[in-house]
């Protein structure tokens, strides 16, 4: 049976699409499209937007540009910053380079006999009695462009991974921009990884079946992951997996090599992605950026392409790729041209780019067809990289 929100997961549904409503309705947002009595009738593409996610997608326009919205949302929401009916297992882990401690959420698989709230997943029974002494590894970097946190604490959406994988999912409370800028996020995640490896027996994982997955500004996360892990200790990494992934950071501003004028008029926008990155780190200091002479070996580094993935310049030897973004979702084009990059660097790639579909559109219907063939599609491509 295949997963639905539409009943036994209403209440996921709503707090899906909650936590994105708190972002729109809970800022000091002085859009004019947030501001207009029909909000979608204010957007110039509309007729772009699939049919079963146009009703919703008037709750998905947003827009920010400084610091001070962003603070604002952030005194806001949380409150609603923890985990209610599933709680992962917390642990804390030193990030290597300076020695803070980051807090990793664990979700054990659990083995469900139906679909429910506090035992979700996408097909109940999926490898139902696969029960092994070591379950792959997921290290899932969660969303929100650096600036939110909102995604962290999305537990049913993480359980869900770790029931229908039968894996161990991993998400690191990184550091946001505002709180450290980069390398911070991707040192707090290597690390995360980097003791979750080193300890395999006791979290019984297998080494040789470890994911990186991520969204948005976790899919960049999980980019840079794949090229940082590469250059210093190389753990062995089945695939990394990217919805929608943040990678070059000329998206929106003049610089950028992408023109449509179709993507990011929802949820991301140009003006944030522009705002965002000009947060996370100011691209003539990280070219300037070497080596950290406390690790060990480094056979070489790229820090603007652990910024942004993009502008790797190598991008041969990485783990095998999974993209899927929509059509209008302001990352379309760079997601295209970095997997352009890896099938040229001869990184076997899966590319899905769905027509009518926006920025966080499973947030926005969690019940419609597209977002369960967006599942269907993660977890199918998951399975096919087991190797079981």
């Amino acid at each position: 049976m295949s997963f639905s929100l539409s009943a036994k997961h209403s209440k996921l549904s709503k707090a899906l699409k909650t936590t994105f409503l708190g972002l729109i309705l809970g800022s000091a947002l002085t859009s004019s499209a947030v501001l207009a009595q029909d909000p979608l009738s204010s957007l110039k593409h509309a007729d772009r937007i699939n049919s079963e996610y146009q009703e919703a997608a008037v709750n998905f326009i947003a827009e920010f540009t400084s610091l001070d919205q962003v603070k604002s949302y952030i005194d806001k929401a949380k409150a609603n910053y923890k985990f209610t009916t599933i709680k992962p297992k917390l642990i804390t882990v030193k990030n290597e380079q300076d020695g803070f401690e980051i807090e990793v959420a664990l979700y054990e698989p659990q083995f469900c006999e139906t679909n429910s709230e506090s035992c979700p997943v996408f097909k109940e029974g999926e490898r139902k009695g696969i029960r092994r002494a070591d379950r792959p590894l997921i290290l899932f970097s969660y969303a929100g462009g650096y600036l939110f946190r909102d995604a962290y604490y999305e537990a049913q959406h993480f359980q869900l991974i770790a029931n229908t994988t039968q894996s161990l999912v991993a998400v690191p409370r990184y550091r946001l921009s505002h709180e450290k800028p980069f390398p911070a996020a991707l040192q707090d995640n290597y690390s995360a990884l980097n003791y979750l490896f080193n300890n395999a027996q006791e979290y019984k994982i297998d080494q040789d079946r470890i994911f990186l997955w991520g969204e948005s500004a976790g899919g960049n996360l999980t980019a840079a992951l794949a090229l940082y892990n590469r250059d210093h200790y190389d753990f062995p990494i089945a695939a990394q997996i990217m919805f929608a992934p943040m990678l070059d950071y000329r998206t929106g501003s003049e610089q950028s090599p992408y023109k449509s004028q179709v993507a990011g008029e929802l949820t991301w926008t140009p003006k944030s992605n522009v705002f965002a990155w000009s947060l996370l780190g100011d691209v003539s200091e990280v070219e300037k950026m070497g080596p950290d002479p406390r690790l060990k070996m480094i056979s070489k580094t790229d820090y603007l392409g652990y910024f942004s993935p993009s502008f790797a310049k190598d991008k041969s030897n990485l783990p095998p790729a999974y993209i899927f973004v929509g059509d209008i979702d302001l990352f379309a084009q760079e997601s295209l041209a970095y997997a352009n990059d890896l099938l040229n660097a001869n990184v076997p790639v899966e590319l899905t780019l769905a027509e009518g579909l926006f920025h966080w559109f499973d947030r926005a219907n969690p019940q419609a067809e597209r977002t369960q063939e967006y599942y269907r599609n993660l977890f199918g491509y998951f399975n096919r990289h087991l190797n079981y």
